[in-house]
């Protein structure tokens, strides 16, 4: 059938409508997604080719990991185990947060796996709320927590409490969600890169005899 949208198609313009099609205009319409994709994807590349790799981890922070809120840990570890395939370290307790976590290692990705010890702590009361369990926050990384947090403070972003040392010994603090699109997010300052537990070496890591 002839294209009917005359002067405000943007793929018919310049063209004689008579002589095109609706699947010929929809084609178009794809092709110009596809090649404005591929010049926004090159643009930045080259741009990070141009910051290098020091710049690049000051330019775009790290997701450090996705945390998601779990009714049983070891159901959900085994899934991500057997099923997924994943690199699973054993569930261990904060008490300081009265959950017990364990992290999913992907090749690219780290999953927080969060099981609430109590019904009153932040994750238990967001357990009650979503009881199949869900995503609870995301965690980015940062090389000066006190100066992200006082950055964050400065620009409205809702800070929930001064930065204070998490389980891995890192400075961490949180962000209010309604400061951020309704995602609760962590940020932590980044010592060192967390290394994959090998649960097959006694829950060592991979480098450890």
């Amino acid at each position: 059938m002839p294209c009917e949208a005359k002067s405000s198609c943007p793929n018919c313009i310049g063209f004689t409508h008579s002589s095109l099609t609706l699947a010929d205009c929809c084609d178009m319409l794809e092709q110009r997604e596809i090649y404005i994709y591929r010049q926004k994807r090159l643009e930045f590349e080259d741009l990070m080719d141009d910051i290098g790799n020091e710049g690049r981890t000051k330019a775009i922070p790290a997701i450090d990991h996705v945390a998601i809120a779990v009714p049983d840990i070891e159901k959900a570890a085994s899934l991500y185990r057997n099923r997924f395939k994943a690199l699973v370290d054993e569930p261990v307790i904060v008490p300081e947060q009265a959950i017990r976590i364990a992290y999913v290692h992907f090749a690219n990705a780290t999953i927080e796996l969060m099981q609430p010890l109590s019904e009153n702590s932040p994750v238990g009361k967001f357990l009650a709320r979503n009881p199949d369990g869900g995503l609870h926050h995301i965690c980015l990384t940062t090389k000066d927590a006190a100066a992200a947090h006082a950055d964050a403070a400065a620009h409205g972003l809702r800070p929930l409490q001064p930065p204070a040392a998490g389980h891995h010994g890192s400075p961490l603090f949180f962000l209010h969600p309604k400061a951020t699109f309704g995602t609760l997010i962590e940020i932590e300052e980044a010592a060192t890169v967390r290394k994959p537990i090998n649960v097959r070496n006694g829950g060592k890591h991979e480098s450890e005899p």
